[in-house]
Parts: C-alpha cells; structure tokens; sequence
C-alpha cells in the first residue's frame, strides 16, 4: 500500500513537472510574440500619411504631458547616472532597415559606447559606419530640450518647433508597457505647404516599464522613416538589447 502510494506520488509529480515546463514554454512564445508585435507596431505605424500636410500647432494635451514628465524626468535620471561612468558604457544593438525599392529586411547587430560630459552632454559613438541614429535622445537634445525645459517647470508646452524654414511637431504617448516619443519633422514646399520628410518613434525606458532606476532615460526602441516615391516608408530601427 505504501509502495503504491509513493509510486503516486512521484506519478503525480512528473506530471506536475511537465504542466510547468508546457506553461513555461507557452508563455515564453507569448512574450517573444508579444516583443516581435512590438517591434513591428514601432517600425510601421506613422503619425502622418506622407501627403498629409502639417497640423495645427498646439499644447501637449493633459495625457501627454503626463508621459512627457515621466519621460524628460528619466532622461535626467540618464544623465546623473553616465556622470559616475567616466568610462562610458557599452551598449549592444540589434539594427534592422530596409530600402526603398525593396522588399528585404536587413538585420544585423552593432555595438556602441555611450558617455556623458559637461561639454558635449551625452553622444554615443560606433566603431564603425552605421545607418544606426546616434545623436542620443535627452532631455538636453536640440528637439527636445525647450519641451523638457517647459515640462519639468510644470508648463505645458506646444507640440509645435520652428526652426528656421523646418518645423517639427513632437507627441508623447503610452502604449504596450513603453512610454514613446513621436517626432514629425516637415519642410515647406514649392506652395509653401509644410510635408513630413522624416517621422522618428521612439520607446523611451521609464518606471513604467522598468524597476531598475539605472536604466531610466535609455533608448530601448528607436526606428527613424523616410518617405519614398510610392508614399512607403525607408526605415532604420534599432533596438537596445
């Protein structure tokens, strides 16, 4: 009676076992599924059509200047901490583009330093030629610094740049655990009608998505779109790893 109890037993807990490996491998198809979802929501989906004229300019609305404290609060938080790395910091990347003409993805990965100093603020270097954007995202960066400056003060600010004959229109936004920045870049036509020639989205690691305080302020996804004569998109994305 004991002898079959214990053979029960150890029946009991193979099968137990091996409902814990099937949950485990189920959920970990439906992260990667989730992750891949993600990286295809970050690298297609525009704010503007290419032949959609530049909207009106206005505030940031209360959503999103709720996601732009968050955000421009964690690009500080960034900066504190590459101050103490007077080395730097290596980080890895995996870069995806694709031309215009063509159908094929180009996919290979790249290793960059990233660094902080009084004098250049944060930059971020490669070893080699990259189609990899590297002027770091801050909220010391040339698009972003009025916004932060106006957000972390407590103002809203508008969404609306003009930078000589440019105009950049710049959203904040929250989806799928990330906290994202848009960044819509027109210039004016021969008509004198303002068109986007680059959209820029980006997924900035903030306590929303992340525990650790150290990786506040990075980049976890950025894809950079271009327009090509079909009204598709060039795209370069690159994903910190």
């Amino acid at each position: 009676m004991i002898e079959v109890t214990k053979k029960g037993f150890f029946m009991k807990r193979k099968w137990n076992l091996l409902i814990l490996l099937c949950l485990t491998l189920v959920l970990s198809c439906g992260k990667k599924a989730s992750e891949d979802e993600e990286v295809k929501g970050i690298e297609n989906v525009n704010p503007y059509d290419w032949t959609t004229p530049m909207r009106a300019q206005e505030l940031l609305t209360e959503e999103e200047f709720g996601v732009a404290e968050n955000i421009c609060h964690s690009f500080q938080n960034m900066r504190a901490f590459l101050a103490t790395q007077s080395a730097g910091l290596d980080l890895d990347f995996r870069v995806e583009t694709k031309s215009c003409g063509s159908s094929d993805l180009s996919e290979h990965n790249e290793s960059a330093q990233i660094q902080y100093s009084r004098s250049a603020g944060v930059t971020m270097s490669t070893s080699s030629r990259t189609s990899m954007a590297t002027d770091v995202l801050s909220d010391r960066h040339e698009r972003l610094s009025h916004i932060c400056s106006e957000v972390i003060s407590g103002t809203r600010p508008s969404n609306t740049i003009v930078d000589g004959a440019l105009r950049y229109q710049v959203n904040f936004f929250s989806t799928k655990g990330y906290e994202y920045i848009q960044i819509a870049e027109f210039k004016k036509n021969s008509s004198g009608i303002f068109y986007p020639y680059l959209i820029e989205k980006a997924a900035i690691v903030t306590e929303t998505s992340s525990s650790r305080e150290v990786t506040h302020g990075f980049t976890k996804y950025r894809a950079v779109h271009r327009p090509c004569s079909n009204n598709t998109n060039s795209y370069v994305l690159q994903e910190w790893l």
